[in-house]
């Protein structure tokens, strides 16, 4: 998966993702990034990438 690069991306890239269905991925506090922006991206797209769920 490309990783988005403008908040226009990310959008166009959620609306793409018709339902979200398997099992979250797994957090490791140690090996996060300190910026919490990127954190949160590596850990949508791993989430889309798995198949997590949206609820």
């Amino acid at each position: 998966m490309t990783v988005p690069t403008q908040t226009k991306d990310l959008r166009a890239l959620l609306r793409s993702v018709p339902t979200l269905t398997g099992t979250a991925p797994s957090f490791d506090p140690a090996a996060a990034p300190a910026d919490p922006t990127t954190l949160f991206v590596e850990w949508l797209l791993a989430a889309i990438d798995q198949g997590a769920p949206t609820t």
